[in-house]
């Protein structure tokens, strides 16, 4: 009677925490579906619109916006239909987690920088900027479009009646695929790795997460909707930035109407002899975001950043200046660029030996096969994950050696560029940025790092072919796998992790499909020139000016580029053993690694408003008000999105263009 007993609680249990409430076949095809619609809907946005960047942050717009409307239309009917026909919370967490991986792609993480990239070279070559004797040499033919009518038509538009050569294409995309699908692999490795360190261990908060679980709700509570969408609070934020963003979307209607502007560009103050300028906007995701993170974090992220810029108008007063005569996408400073950079690594590093205990276990399971660690809770086994990501380094050194970067060189880019994206990963999950972009690229660091003659001239322009995946870096797919394996650590996802891998390489795979095929249409069918000149017209020639700008005038070793690292770096070590040794010091040392770099630019006021709030907040209406006002500030997250969203639909509905509600 009593194992009876027992037996109806664990299958009632088990049947509440249902393994395949996550991993299902109608979540994994809707989950496709929706990346499908993310990829397409960023390219007709995006570039044929030039509307609102919804996909191009690590706050996730266009999968935000898209997941609204299934939460709050969709998945409604479905349950009015019956309880079966509806999504439950872990099918709607993997669908997410599925299209936060299409955001990680389709735009400038990948999508808008490599297309144009990969038709530049034969297209834009001239007598005048020397591209053919400079660069043409040295690149090897398979990464990029080698029939000129094809590039030119890519960037002019095809002829009436003429089909679109996919066959010019073809190449480059299998050799592209390779090292691509190599990189995308050991993000996802890493992030296994440092899953359990990060979310257990030091317990970050991933505040980017919050507004899917907020409105996905809890399932012990059944209910059409979740509590999120019956909090007026919720929907006082949501409207309050719904109204500013619409304020700018329906001038571009009726011109007579004012605008609430107070997003990008925003206000910006000169200061120190016009040798600075100070900005100040708002970016309600940041601000939203920034709200839910520790206090110390935000304010060393704002305070840093305003030091940097006081400090930088100071040296260009007295002309002390580091001056980077290539510095694409990096802060206006050298000497702050620098510097950040030499946090980032000391970051990183630090955080691998904070960690240690935690990697000791994962290299014991890989390499012994170790029983008592446990890594079932992971989407990789910790063996395919340290092993496949040495066969992926091993991979990307090999194609870029083909590329033409020598081994030694490959090492170290490879080295600092996922230096890179880990800090920025770290940055995204305990700091919240939802904006944020390197102060200084790898490319260029590499220049400055060991000099353009020890590299030579091919090894520049392979340099220059990785501005694809490594330059504009404002999204990545380690930050959405990030994220994502947080939203996963639910119990119904708990035996069937491993399936989620392919669901996200799936989505991963669809996502590109559709990106590149559709901004190849629209530019075959438009001319990309016609489109958008940023993405090519513009960011595409950057790495070629880069490579004839070093070949015909070489940089040698920037040994005060070194020293600035080497003080960035102490400076981020000093300042975390102060953080760790005494409780009571202020300056957190995560924003030592941005400060400085343009797109703080854009974010730091937002982020000092965030915790100005939250400081008057908890110091006189305590945890109590805190929690309630926190709906409000997630709101105004979800607010901006559905309503540029929305803005994007009627502009396309209406053949509007360039009704760009915002910028991060």
């Amino acid at each position: 009677m009593r194992e009876s007993m027992q037996q109806e609680v664990e299958g009632t249990s088990s049947q509440k925490e249902d393994p395949a409430q996550g991993v299902t076949v109608k979540a994994f095809l809707m989950g496709l579906v929706c990346s499908a619609i993310v990829a397409g809907g960023t390219q007709y946005g995006e570039i044929y619109l030039r509307s609102s960047r919804m996909s191009d942050d690590f706050s996730y717009g266009g999968a935000v916006f898209v997941f609204f409307f299934l939460v709050v239309f969709v998945n409604v009917i479905l349950k009015l239909m019956g309880p079966r026909a509806a999504f439950v919370r872990g099918e709607l967490i993997l669908i997410y987690v599925m299209m936060m991986t299409s955001c990680a792609v389709t735009g400038m993480g990948l999508t808008h920088y490599q297309i144009p990239l990969m038709a530049t070279l034969s297209y834009f070559t001239t007598p005048e900027n020397a591209w053919a004797t400079l660069i043409t040499p040295h690149v090897s033919g398979w990464m990029v479009v080698e029939d000129p009518l094809a590039a030119k038509h890519f960037f002019e538009g095809l002829p009436q009646n003429m089909p679109l050569p996919w066959g010019a294409w073809l190449k480059p995309f299998s050799y592209w695929s390779v090292f691509f699908l190599s990189f995308y692999f050991s993000m996802v490795a890493i992030m296994v790795i440092l899953r359990k360190q990060w979310t257990d261990h030091e317990r970050l908060i991933y505040p980017i997460i919050r507004v899917p679980l907020d409105m996905v709700g809890d399932d012990d509570k059944p209910s059409l909707l979740s509590g999120f969408f019956k909090s007026p609070a919720m929907w006082a934020g949501f409207f309050v930035a719904a109204f500013v963003t619409s304020s700018i979307g329906i001038s571009a209607y009726y011109d007579f109407l004012p605008q609430i502007n107070v997003l990008y560009p925003g206000t910006s103050i000169s200061m120190l002899r016009d040798t600075i300028n100070l900005r100040f906007m708002i970016s309600f995701p940041v601000l939203g975001f920034a709200y839910l993170i520790n206090q110390d974090v935000a304010f060393g992220l704002w305070f840093f950043d305003v030091i940097a810029k006081i400090m930088d108008g100071v040296f260009n007063t007295v002309g002390l200046y580091l001056r980077l005569r290539v510095n694409d996408y990096g802060g206006t400073s050298g000497i702050f660029s620098s510097t950040a950079i030499g946090a980032m690594v000391t970051l990183v590093l630090y955080g691998g030996w904070v960690g240690r205990s935690h990697l000791k276990d994962v290299f014991r399971k890989a390499f012994r096969g170790d029983p008592e660690v446990d890594d079932s809770n992971e989407i990789l086994s910790y063996r395919n994950a340290v092993f496949g990501l040495i066969a992926a380094a091993i991979i990307m050194l090999v194609w870029l050696n083909a590329a033409g970067l020598p081994v030694w060189a490959g090492i170290l880019f490879l080295f600092i560029s996922f230096v890179i994206f880990i800090a920025i990963s770290r940055l995204v999950v305990e700091g919240g940025l939802a904006a944020c972009r390197a102060p200084m690229i790898a490319p260029n660091f590499m220049l400055y790092a060991v000099g353009t003659p020890a590299l030579g001239a091919k090894a520049v322009t392979a340099l220059g072919f990785t501005y694809g995946w490594a330059s504009d870096i404002r999204t990545f797919l380690m930050a959405a796998i990030a994220n994502a394996l947080k939203l996963l650590d639910e119990p119904c996802f708990r035996r069937r992790k491993r399936w989620v891998f392919g669901c996200i390489f799936a989505s991963l795979i669809v996502s590109i499909i559709v990106s590149f095929g559709l901004m190849l249409r629209l530019s075959y069918d438009i001319g990309g020139v016609n489109i958008h000149s940023w993405f090519c017209l513009g960011a595409n020639l950057l790495p070629f000016n880069m490579v004839s700008t070093v070949v015909s005038r070489p940089i040698e070793v920037t040994w005060p580029m070194w020293m600035n690292m080497g003080f960035g770096g102490s400076m981020m070590g000093l300042l975390t053993f102060l953080r760790y040794k005494y409780l009571w010091w202020p300056l957190h040392p995560l924003g030592l690694t941005v400060a400085g770099s343009t797109v703080m630019d854009w974010t730091w006021f937002s982020i000092f408003l965030a915790w100005s709030v939250k400081v008057i907040v908890l110091r006189y209406g305590g945890p109590g008000l805190y929690r309630a006002t926190r709906p409000f500030f997630l709101g105004m997250v979800l607010g901006q999105f559905v309503s540029a969203g929305v803005w994007t639909l009627i502009d396309g509905f209406n053949g509007m263009t360039d009704n760009m509600i915002f910028v991060i």
